[in-house]
């Protein structure tokens, strides 16, 4: 029976992403998404499934070999309007789907790597710092239950051959909606620099670090198709770059259509905040929170 792996939340940004890279690798790859298909090649088995009828999957299960599940769906928003949220939807779609799949495939016996994503919105940070021994953060249902399911993943070590539970820090592409910083941030520069509008762009006063969302994927393809290790991974996936996003905006502005030039001299990481300790599995991300910005910029000027 052919293999084929699994990708859930097909159709957000590391979905999309992810299935592009099958694509590319003429990958066998079965996408499940909660609405039509969208801008995923046609070529792929796409399959409609709103997870909060988790269940509906178990055609999935019975007709497709799968070999690797990656799981991004996720019911989550920014920390500031965590409350908005339904905590119904968010302990089902982030807990009891992924629980209930994990299950249903072991019992089979034809799984080999189950991938679970998360965000370092499930820690409390120490000072900056986040590694896997912060403290858990259950002061709302995204990381509540996101902080669940990785305690039934530890369970099913002797059921499976591979079990990677991974804490994405920030990361952006064209996909990424605008409820999210970096996407608004973005989009009032692109029309500065067109000169559409004369606008005063806010001070921020943040650091942060921003990966690129394709290497992101690209790093998860790279690990589940080349490494053969048994266990359970656990890791932050972060560029490890902490930068001011007051400062980047003034140094667009500054350069403008030279900041890419401007890149190549200056673009180092210094003087990094964000510190992991724990051990990596996967290769660290190479590009930085400049490029990723520059890059998004790119793409809206280009529009």
């Amino acid at each position: 029976m052919k293999k084929y792996d699994l990708i859930v939340g097909a159709n957000g940004q590391d979905g999309r992403l992810l299935a592009e890279i099958y694509l590319k690798n003429n990958h066998n790859v079965v996408l499940v998404g909660r609405g039509k298909q969208e801008i995923i090649n046609k070529s792929q088995i796409y399959i409609e499934q709103d997870l909060l009828k988790y269940e509906n999957l178990k055609t999935v299960i019975d007709n497709y070999s799968i070999d690797t599940v990656y799981y991004f769906a996720a019911k989550h928003t920014t920390q500031k309007n965590f409350t908005q949220l339904d905590n119904e939807d968010v302990r089902v779609v982030n807990y009891e789907a992924p629980k209930w799949l994990l299950k249903q495939l072991c019992e089979k016996q034809n799984i080999r790597s189950f991938v679970y994503t998360s965000s370092k919105l499930v820690f409390n940070d120490k000072n900056g710092i986040f590694d896997q021994y912060c403290d858990r953060r259950r002061d709302n249902e995204y990381s509540k239950w996101k902080n669940e399911f990785e305690i039934f993943a530890d369970t099913f070590k002797n059921d499976i051959e591979r079990i990677l539970i991974l804490w994405l820090s920030n990361h952006d592409s064209i996909y990424r909606k605008k409820e999210f910083l970096l996407p608004r941030v973005v989009d009032l520069l692109a029309q500065v620099l067109a000169d559409k509008k004369n606008i005063n762009i806010e001070q921020f006063n943040l650091m942060n670090d921003w990966g690129d969302a394709r290497e992101f994927m690209e790093i998860i393809y790279e690990f589940i198709q080349s490494d053969n290790r048994k266990g359970i991974f656990k890791q932050f996936l972060s560029n490890n770059d902490v930068c001011s996003l007051d400062k980047i905006i003034s140094e667009i502005l500054l350069y403008k259509s030279e900041y890419g030039e401007y890149l190549e001299k200056y673009d180092i990481k210094k003087n990094n905040i964000f510190f992991v300790n724990q051990k990596e599995f996967l290769r660290r991300p190479e590009i930085t929170t400049r490029r990723v910005i520059w890059r998004l910029l790119k793409n809206q000027l280009t529009i």
